[in-house]
């Protein structure tokens, strides 16, 4: 099977996987949990250099995900250029930082 086709079938979004060379062969390895393309959700980042941050409860909308990610960015003094990725997630990722805690 096709790397394009397996992709296709496993449903896996590109922007959650890393791509990993074992010899001649690309495996894709989720570095998330399972992840909502919609709200309720819990609203989570990840900086360049992998610290995981999440909010401590659901979030309702884009809105509210959006003032959280500011307020969360605030409190723990992560610029802008430190951020290497904003989703939401069902559940709240092992050993992410949980704020307000």
């Amino acid at each position: 099977m096709s790397l394009g086709a397996l992709t296709k079938t496993a449903k896996i979004l590109p922007i959650l996987c890393d791509n990993t060379l074992r010899g001649d062969q690309q495996i894709l390895i989720s570095l998330e949990p399972e992840v909502v393309m919609g709200y309720p959700a819990y609203q989570c980042f990840k900086t360049t250099t992998r610290v995981v941050y999440c909010s401590s409860y659901e979030v309702k909308n884009h809105d509210e995900g959006k003032d959280w990610v500011k307020k969360a960015m605030k409190h723990y003094n992560v610029p802008a250029s430190q951020i290497h990725k904003v989703y939401e997630s069902q559940v709240q990722p092992n050993g992410a930082i949980i704020y307000p805690p």
